[in-house]
């Protein structure tokens, strides 16, 4: 047996820590530079597709936005009739088989009464009141139960995209980036009610006076929820950050189509530069909520709306329930 010294061992002992700790140093180094190649990469693609097919398009011209009798709605919406290829300045989307594409496949939209249906759901509870009870139900638990929480679906993440979503959703409450905690999710929800009805005109499932109505509905939200449009954009963009629970190049994709479109939108005769936010509102007829209750698809609603600006619905929504379907339906 040889005697072997003590430190001669400890001595080889850390020229191993030292070359595996080096070694794991320089494997996040590259998968760093690998993610931000990726991520500048995103960006650029991004950049390429906004200036070759996003450019505002006008049948007349921006000032025709600030004029239309539904202008707010215009501006309010102008995000998608971008994304879309539309003009900012007609409520109505001009292509009905793009149109009709965007609501049967993002939405299972393929009749009249599914649009109506989505559009109610939209304007009562959408996907805020889902994120604001995750947000609270997590922000309950004590930091131990976090923890848990959070392993436990980093665990199923492997296996499941939802579980994954859920966990990076959970990461940016916990730590609030982006002002997670606070996001108000109505304009993530109600921007989008405008683009259904802009949509449905389209699609030849509304007359643009229908889906102009729905709008002033969503436009009463919006109003009452922001204090202008920047305020009313920064939520959404926020919002559809977190409903898109991505990172990585997607989320740098993400990002740069925002800070693209929003520099469209707010640029000289963007539609929300040249539409007051303080423009006058109209109010809605609610005619759609007698057609769905004619049909006997009215939802059962909590006894209170969430908010002051949903008093009118839920009046309707009441008043439609009380004359029940129409018979032979």
């Amino acid at each position: 047996m040889f005697d072997v010294d003590p430190a001669y061992i400890a001595g080889i002992v850390f020229v191993i820590a030292v070359i595996l700790a080096g070694r794991l140093a320089m494997t996040r180094l590259f998968d760093r530079a690998h993610a931000r190649a990726h991520r500048q990469r995103a960006r650029k693609d991004v950049r390429k597709d906004v200036a070759s097919h996003h450019q505002p398009r006008f049948m007349v011209g921006p000032h025709a936005v600030a004029t239309h009798p539904a202008g707010w709605q215009l501006g309010a919406s102008s995000w998608y009739a971008l994304a879309a290829g539309e003009p900012l300045d007609t409520f109505g989307y001009t292509d009905p088989q793009h149109s009709r594409a965007i609501l049967a496949e993002a939405w299972a939209v393929r009749t009249r009464l599914d649009l109506y249906v989505q559009l109610l759901s939209l304007l009562v509870s959408g996907h805020r009141a889902d994120f604001d009870a995750e947000r609270a139900a997590w922000l309950a638990l004590p930091p131990a139960g976090q923890r848990a929480l959070a392993a436990g679906l980093h665990r199923d993440a492997k296996h499941s995209g939802t579980a994954a979503e859920t966990e990076l959703r959970l990461r940016r409450v916990r730590k609030d980036v982006r002002g997670a905690r606070t996001i108000d999710f109505t304009a993530w929800d109600l921007v989008r009610t405008i683009m259904l009805a802009r949509a449905g005109v389209g699609a030849g499932y509304l007359s643009e006076a229908e889906a102009v109505d729905i709008g002033w509905i969503a436009s009463a939200g919006l109003r009452a929820s922001y204090r202008d449009w920047a305020c009313l954009y920064d939520h959404f963009a926020r919002g559809r950050w977190y409903w898109e629970g991505v990172d990585g190049a997607g989320e740098a994709a993400s990002d740069e189509h925002a800070r693209q479109f929003l520099a469209v939108l707010n640029g000289p005769g963007g539609p929300l530069s040249v539409v007051p936010w303080d423009a006058p509102l109209r109010t809605s007829s609610y005619g759609f909520i007698g057609e769905l209750g004619g049909a006997g698809v009215l939802p059962n609603l909590p006894l209170a709306p969430a908010q002051p600006w949903q008093s009118g619905l839920w009046e309707a929504v009441r008043s439609a329930a009380m004359n029940g379907p129409v018979q032979g339906r």
